[in-house]
């Protein structure tokens, strides 16, 4: 995967019937005209910002820079709220979204150095297990979820649950009964906001105290993150709160991945944002663009008085290759960790730490480039927004970065022969991979059979096993993944795993919903909380 840091649209649903532009005023309230550094010129980071707002969603964003021990910058542009002329502030609080999870695991592994629960547990041993995948506890740990190797289907529930208790009744409820493993703890990364969502409540039912506490008492007020919050009763009580701009959802059944979610576009009021305790440890914390920063500190300096030093460590070591073929880019524990990173055709060799973070009405961009001692935070009230040319002015104002060089990339093609053959997902069942003349192709009767558009051919992504199905004119990622014996056993999108015919998985009915065109799946819902914040290069995103 070549990450790009001109842009941050990527993995995202078809939204070519939404509008692109806000219309809306977005004038800057700019405080960071003092930085306090002697090479840092924040001149251009306004401008970015105003192109990055008319192109967005958002009415208003804030950014803010830690550089060296000190925050350098830190600026609030636009309105509050999409219908008003209220300026943003500094001190307003956003959805940050899956930034969220990096904070999850911190709060873990303060849990493991007290001795009181490991990330190596099994999740069997922690007294969970999943009906409809029996086998799947077993062989799963707290380090296979921080990690997003649990292999389980990403569901992330949108309903308004916001009582403490629904996260544990939940988890053993519906969640216990009707989620399901796509394939073994371990097999792969792939992303899934169930993931830390289980995570969360595991700590918490060994902890004993609800787990938006664990967080806020643990991890955020030892940390000065006095005004990030785990709910949104906190956010009420505060006062100081940014308006989003974005899907409004009706009823949809989370565990029926390929059914329409009924839904509008506009203004995300406060009444109208769900807060569910189930999906809080994946990725519904409030905070600022200044707190988000704090923690990007705390990943490059530490503090041994909120966290010892092996287990902070713990945070940055690369856990799994997001890309079997890249052996560069790898997730930790919340965090994307890259050995370096790509900017239009410059490639810049400097260790990278990444992450970003999607809700229905919100956006949020982190990135920490530890060598030069640089954290950035960029937060915005609008769905789906990118502020790339944001994040790439801020980085051109502290003139950090080394010298560009070229990037090398497994780039050849997988002889197709190894990669022909019968896949079986849980739910579609089968997906055929075919090669004639050359081309790689493939059939999803399952899909036909909701119907969904499926292109027959595959499209080369440009990195070796990794490949796109169109679905609806939409490219949906199609990566081959090969087991420990070396034979390519699965077929991996973020939405769906599956795997060869000879061993099959565990699999569960389809639910037989039909798709109207130009309709939201539950799929793609669940991969708007978080996605990576640049496409792949080539890719037709």
């Amino acid at each position: 995967m070549l990450w790009l840091l001109a842009c941050t649209d990527a993995d995202v649903a078809d939204t070519s019937h939404e509008s692109t532009g806000s219309g809306r005023d977005t004038a800057a309230n700019d405080t960071g005209d003092d930085p306090g550094a002697n090479d840092f010129d924040p001149s251009g980071i306004a401008k970015a910002v105003e192109s990055d707002l008319a192109a967005s969603m958002a009415s208003g964003a804030q950014v803010a820079i830690w550089h060296d021990g000190e925050i350098v910058y830190s600026g609030a542009f636009g309105s509050r709220h999409p219908d008003t002329d209220d300026p943003l502030a500094t001190s307003t609080l956003f959805q940050v979204g899956s930034d969220t999870k990096k904070m999850t695991a911190a709060a873990l592994l303060q849990a493991e150095s007290r001795g009181e629960i490991g990330l190596d547990a099994g999740i069997a041993a922690l007294g969970f297990d999943l009906a409809t995948s029996p086998s799947w506890a077993a062989g799963a740990t707290i380090r296979d979820l921080l990690s997003h190797q649990g292999g389980l289907y990403d569901y992330t529930p949108w309903s308004d649950h916001p009582d403490d208790s629904y996260l544990s009744e939940h988890g053993h409820g519906d969640f216990a009964s009707r989620e399901w493993a796509h394939a073994p703890a371990g097999a792969m990364w792939n992303y899934s906001n169930a993931n830390f969502s289980l995570a969360g409540l595991l700590h918490e039912e060994h902890d004993g105290r609800p787990w938006g506490d664990i967080l806020e008492d643990d991890l955020l007020a030892p940390l000065g993150m006095t005004r990030s919050y785990a709910r949104k009763a906190e956010v009420e009580a505060d006062g100081d709160y940014a308006t989003g701009y974005g899907l409004l959802l009706g009823d949809y059944d989370g565990f029926d991945p390929w059914a329409d979610v009924p839904y509008e576009i506009g203004v995300v009021e406060m009444a109208a944002e769900a807060d569910n305790a189930f999906t809080r440890p994946a990725g519904l914390v409030w905070s600022t663009a200044e707190q988000v920063v704090r923690y990007g500190a705390f990943l490059i300096d530490g503090d041994d008085a909120v966290l010892d030093t092996a287990a902070h460590d713990q945070l940055t070591t690369p856990m799994v290759r997001l890309y079997p073929q890249l052996d560069s880019q790898h997730y930790a524990l919340g965090l994307m960790v890259l050995d370096g990173f790509q900017v239009g055709r410059k490639y810049y060799e400097t260790p990278l730490w990444v992450h970003g973070g999607n809700t229905m009405a919100f956006s949020s961009a982190f990135y920490v480039l530890p060598e030069q001692r640089v954290a950035i935070s960029v937060l915005s009230n609008g769905y789906g927004d990118d502020f790339g040319s944001t994040v790439m002015a801020a980085i051109k104002a502290l003139d950090v970065l080394p010298e560009a060089g070229e990037a090398t990339w497994p780039t050849a093609e997988t002889d197709h022969a190894a990669l022909v053959g019968t896949y079986v997902e849980p739910v579609l069942g089968e997906v055929v991979v075919t090669d004639a003349d050359g081309v790689l192709s493939v059939s999803i009767p399952g899909l036909v059979d909701r119907g969904y558009e499926v292109a027959p051919e595959l499209i080369y992504g440009g990195i070796t096993d990794l490949y796109y199905v169109e679905i609806d004119d939409y490219p949906w990622e199609f990566s081959f993944i090969q087991d420990d014996s070396g034979t390519y056993r699965y077929v991996r999108d973020r939405k769906f795993v599956a795997t060869r015919q000879e061993t099959l998985a565990a699999t569960r009915p389809g639910t037989g919903a039909v798709h109207s065109p130009g309709g939201l799946s539950p799929a793609m819902v669940d991969n708007f909380l978080s996605r990576p914040p640049w496409p792949v290069a080539g890719s037709h995103h």
